[in-house]
């Protein structure tokens, strides 16, 4: 694509930006929702004790008038609910009195913190700064498990976000009852203002009633602004948060080894130690600081076989990324080709190492990970309405140690000094219904040692993003614009721009590429927008567009698959939130795309259409089908000329009985069949929860898929002249995943998990590309005539004898841990974790689950045993 091309775009954006952001746009005013005041406490504050019989709670204001918001929208709530509201020096008081005409019928389940259950729940969400776009929102069970999250974007929500608050809760024969106290300090607000958004909430769990004290319609696609007011917090100041939190962990490590190995230990001990800190700088922002950082995760990565060219992607589960991640979240696509793709991955920083060591046939010590020096970010919004946020990070020189079969001793660069930025700053208008943000990254590595790994040097991202409400806020216009740049030596630049997801060398572009083997950087810019209707009614609706330059490059810092490709999408959805004669409510969508590169080829023409139903028994049941048209894959052939993708199929479908039943199945199917090429896949993935009782839950969900690929990528022999070699697969896949949660208390649980994994493919029908763009299948291939050896096949490629090596795959994986929790006091804890993992592979290409089980379980084992110990200390109180 053409830079002329995205830089008008560039301009176009902030033209329009700026007419819509500066419009006078007529809104009406929306619903007036309820109002509460908060009485001072006068006197002692109430003791959390779940009874609402403090002398304090006879002077607070009530709020009454609840309105049913599921299963039947708007109705009268079956019980009543009541909820006080005081406030003091340091604190925010909230009690609940939840009456039940059936006190026996309460339910709750023990589980850790954070945990959901199907349990009865109270809520209370606050938004402080009263800009109806935030809110701290707090939780408890009647067996007092505490679960708190941060909202966002008025929809939005962060579970991971973490708060030091107290609370209590009791039942009795009217019910149960709840006493929260929510410190100033894990808090924003203007000290100023005596107004805050607040929203009280309550599910009862037999009857799978949800009731809101301020109803939050479903056709408005809204949630904090929606909420009521609190008003008289007249005088409150937040205490300066301070937060100081060590920590020490020892660990054990545990395998088998070749006792000829000189780096091989049988019991290798580890110790650390490091601290966190949260600081607050104002009202509005806060420093968060980790020197020596833990950041190991207690479960592991879900296994897979992948035998694509690109990355797989892993979710986040490190609690310094996770917290406040809606700040620092910058999507690169709104859905379609690029829907997971973004400018900051934050499991870049602290990866494995991206190179490995060459031992000569001899031993390799190296680290599984690159050790984190310290991490700090500043993140918060103000009430002004900006958001900001900041993060900085430092990875050592990660090292190899190697031992040669001479017995030579050395020491290898795998992964350089690296420095890690990221900045984001925006700005809400007209109440948040409109917001302008910019964003930008950069990555700076030791060049030397980046140049002899041929990593880049550096790495620089940026752009702008905005949205925009209008039409009764019925209808949203958004869209963002991003730049990318990356440098280092011509070898480094010429590796990335032939790398997977671009392979700017392809030979058959219509349009030009730019490869270039000496350039030493190379730049690139996307463009995304969308319109479309998004709350009012039963109807959504809008249009798409996404465009990727080829020289776009953000892996550094950001997750991305591939480049230049321009995509246009259209989609509507219908949603009935009033129950019918067959449904409690159901609701349909569908989407159209297509999907082209710079030259103007087609690379993806397809739709969907998707459904999903809940009926009166609240049984769960979705279902969907989806088509991909026949167009040109440009990535198929590895850096090869495009080639033509046959038509395919898919369907899904699944349901789920109901979840307040003691025992929950649910299953899911998809199916897809390209006829053309006679390839296939089927997937279904049952799983059973069973809570026997009010302490104990156990999960045990399977998967099995089925695939024959008829083109599968083998490899390439003399790539000048183009030989392209691929081969039937039939792969077939099983696993299991088991969890088991026991809480002693609230503060002391038990977890256990297990996951064999296994997976084999076998390949035949090897056959060779003859000519991409043919369209009919049997013509774009031409079979290869092989003689089979003991460890991969012979055959004749131009004249030329060539081997390829036995592809087929017997791959197994055993991951299993065990984690005692103990919350011995707000935000301070010890884990004692053990986790075991197993794994084998063989070029053996079939699956037999008995057999293959059976070996895994009985190859030799890698144990681990970590204890940690985290505590808190606040001097400030709170």
């Amino acid at each position: 694509m053409k830079i002329a091309y995205f830089a008008n775009l560039l301009l176009c954006f902030g033209v329009f930006c700026g007419q819509v952001l500066s419009a006078a746009a007529v809104n009406s005013p929306a619903e007036e929702g309820p109002s509460i005041i908060a009485a001072r406490i006068d006197g002692n504050a109430p003791k959390l004790d779940g009874i609402l019989d403090d002398r304090a709670w006879r002077n607070a204001a009530v709020a009454t008038n609840f309105v049913q918001m599921r299963p039947v929208e708007g109705a009268m709530p079956t019980e009543t609910t009541k909820v006080y509201v005081l406030f003091g020096e340091g604190a925010l008081y909230v009690g609940f009195r939840a009456y039940d005409s059936d006190p026996n019928g309460v339910i709750a389940q023990l589980t850790r913190r954070d945990e959901y259950s199907q349990s009865d729940w109270v809520y209370v969400s606050i938004d402080s700064l009263n800009d109806g776009r935030t809110a701290f929102q707090f939780a408890v069970n009647p067996v007092g498990v505490k679960r708190d999250l941060y909202r966002y974007d008025d929809t939005e929500e962060d579970s991971d976000w973490d708060a030091v608050w107290d609370v209590a809760a009791r039942t009795d024969d009217q019910g149960w009852s709840a006493e929260f106290r929510i410190p100033y300090s894990q808090l924003r607000f203007n000290v100023n203002e005596g107004i805050w958004g607040i929203q009280f909430s309550r599910f009862i769990a037999r009857k799978n009633e949800s009731s809101y004290w301020s109803p939050t319609w479903s056709n408005e696609n809204a949630i904090v602004s929606q909420f009521g007011e609190l008003r008289g917090v007249d005088g409150v100041r937040p205490e300066r948060r301070f937060e100081f939190t060590p920590y020490t962990l020892a660990r054990a490590d545990m395998a088998p080894n070749d006792q000829a190995n000189p780096f091989y230990r049988s019991f290798d001990t580890h110790y650390a130690s490091g601290v966190d800190i949260k600081y607050g700088l104002s009202s509005d922002l806060t420093l968060d600081l980790t020197i020596n950082p833990d950041f190991g995760q207690v479960e592991a990565d879900p296994s897979e076989v992948n035998l694509s060219d690109s990355e797989t992607f892993y979710s986040e589960r490190r609690p310094f990324f996770l917290e406040g991640s809606n700040i620092f979240r910058y999507d690169l696509g709104y859905g379609g080709t690029w829907e997971r793709d973004a400018l900051f991955y934050t499991r870049r920083i602290g990866r494995a190492p991206q190179r490995y060591a060459d031992a000569s046939g001899g031993y390799i010590d190296h680290p599984e990970n690159v050790t984190i020096q310290s991490a700090a970010k500043i993140s918060g919004k103000t009430n002004g309405g900006w958001t900001i946020g900041f993060l900085h990070a430092a990875t050592d020189e990660e090292r190899a140690r190697t031992v040669t079969t001479s017995g030579d001793e050395q020491s290898q660069v795998i992964e350089p000094a690296t420095q890690y930025g990221f900045a984001r700053i925006q700005k809400d208008y007209r109440s948040g219904r409109s917001a302008l943000g910019v964003v930008g990254t950069a990555v700076l590595r030791d060049a030397d040692s980046a140049d002899l790994l041929l990593l880049h040097r550096d790495a620089y991202a940026g752009g702008m993003d905005f949205r925009h409400y209008f039409g009764a806020d019925e209808f949203e216009v958004k869209g963002r614009i991003t730049a990318s740049r990356v440098s280092g030596s011509s070898d480094t630049i010429r590796e990335t721009q032939r790398a997977p997801g671009r392979y700017m060398h392809r030979p058959d572009a219509r349009h030009r590429l730019g490869y270039d083997p000496d350039r030493t950087s190379l730049s690139g810019t996307e463009v995304e927008f969308n319109l479309g209707k998004v709350r009012g009614g039963k109807w959504t609706y809008g249009v798409g567009y996404e465009a990727r330059s080829v020289g776009f490059e953000v892996n550094d810092m950001g997750f991305m698959h591939n480049t230049d490709g321009a995509e246009t999408s259209v989609y509507a959805g219908f949603n009935q939130f009033q129950p019918t004669d067959a449904f409690l409510r159901w609701n349909a969508d569908g989407a159209v795309w297509r999907l082209i590169d710079g030259g103007g080829q087609v690379r993806g023409l397809g739709g969907n259409i998707n459904a999903n139903f809940e009926l009166h028994n609240y049984w769960n049941i979705w279902t969907g089908v989806g088509f991909d048209s026949g167009s040109y894959n440009s990535m198929m052939l590895r850096g090869g000329p495009s080639i033509r993708y046959e038509d395919q199929m898919n369907f899904w479908g699944g349901f789920k009985t109901d979840n307040r039943n003691p025992l929950v199945f649910s299953t899911n199917v998809n199916v897809n069949r390209a006829k053309e090429s006679e390839s296939h896949s089927f997937n279904i993935n049952p799983s059973l929860t069973w809570r026997p009782n009010g302490r104990l839950q156990l999960e045990l969900g399977s998967f099995y898929s089925r695939r024959r690929n008829d083109r599968q990528w083998v490899t390439r022999f003399m790539e000048d002249e183009g030989h392209y070699i691929f081969g039937r697969m039939n792969q077939a896949t099983f696993g299991l995943t088991g969890r088991l949660d026991y809480a002693f208390t609230s503060e002391l649980s038990l977890q256990v998990y297990l996951q064999p994994f296994i997976s084999a493919g076998r390949y035949d029908e090897f056959k060779q590309v003859a000519d991409p763009s043919a369209r009919s299948y049997s013509q774009r291939f031409r079979g290869l005539e092989v003689t089979t050896l003991s460890d991969g096949y012979l055959t004749s490629i131009g004249g030329t004898e060539q081997f390829i090596y036995n592809p087929d795959f017997n791959f197994q994986q055993y991951r299993s841990n065990m984690v005692l929790r103990w919350e011995y006091r707000p935000g301070s804890s010890i884990f004692a974790v053990w986790s075991q993992g197993r794994e084998d592979f063989s070029n053996i290409g079939n699956l037999n689950i008995g057999s293959d089980l059976s070996s895994l379980l009985g190859s030799q084992a890698d144990d681990v045993v970590m204890v940690k110990v985290r505590h808190l200390f606040n001097p400030f109180g709170g």
